[in-house]
């Protein structure tokens, strides 16, 4: 009786949505494909990757449009992004690769990060801090978490997956450094299984 459902296609474009006032669903948006989207204070945002916006998905409104996301993180075919809502604010996480600043050690990608500021369109505002919140970031879901109600975490650092030897990652954003938390573990030989799975799969 009083909540909307909203619902995207990370593969195909097209927005549909489901309102008590609604006998059924229907399109919002034939066209928009989003790389990423969230709920936030009532609303739905998204990101347009391709043109590289936040745009306000749901309700619609006559200028949609919240912040042009900057091209200035390395190489831009190899950016991702994320929508999170941390500690009351809507932070939009940009993971990149930078290949000119390559730094020794296991460095898979950096990250920027930025606040978006909903009330005042045009703008993103650069985050060199998320104070004691931990993102865990996939292509499903985003999570924030306060290191002071979970110690067996890490404070300002974005936990990740990654498609390689090492599934799970945490990125400190004070020290722009990666620590790694798993390993990938060989529970199948295609015949029979032949160790216990321990690594997180969501």
């Amino acid at each position: 009786d009083s909540i909307a459902v909203v619902a995207w296609f990370p593969n195909s474009p097209g927005v549909a949505v489901s309102e008590p006032t609604f006998p059924c669903w229907y399109i919002i948006n034939h066209n928009i494909q989003l790389a990423a989207a969230v709920s936030f204070q009532g609303s739905v945002y998204g990101v347009i990757s391709n043109e590289r916006q936040v745009v306000q998905v749901y309700p619609q409104c006559l200028k949609p449009y919240i912040a042009h996301i900057p091209n200035t993180f390395g190489i831009p075919q190899t950016h991702l992004f994320f929508l999170v809502e941390s500690a009351t604010r809507l932070i939009l996480v940009l993971r990149h690769f930078n290949f000119e600043n390559w730094v020794e050690g296991y460095r898979p990608c950096e990250f920027a990060l930025f606040e978006v500021d909903t009330a005042e369109h045009g703008r993103l505002n650069p985050l060199s801090s998320l104070g004691d919140q931990a993102l865990f970031i996939s292509r499903d879901r985003c999570l924030s978490v306060s290191h002071n109600n979970l110690h067996s975490i890490t404070g300002n650092a974005i936990y990740f997956y990654s498609e390689d030897l090492y599934p799970i990652i945490m990125y400190s954003v004070s020290s722009g450094t990666c620590e790694l938390i798993s390993t990938l573990s060989i529970i199948h030989n295609f015949k029979k299984k032949i160790r216990p799975s321990v690594r997180p799969f969501t």
